[in-house]
């Protein structure tokens, strides 16, 4: 069950991850 409860965790992280990069992208183009 802790290797499921991992997983769901990376799962998040990793989509946090794409969304800062986008959000940095996002804001660049502001610039």
């Amino acid at each position: 069950k802790s290797e499921e409860l991992e997983s769901e965790l990376y799962k998040q992280i990793g989509q946090m991850k794409v969304e800062l990069d986008w959000l940095k992208k996002k804001s660049q183009l502001f610039d």
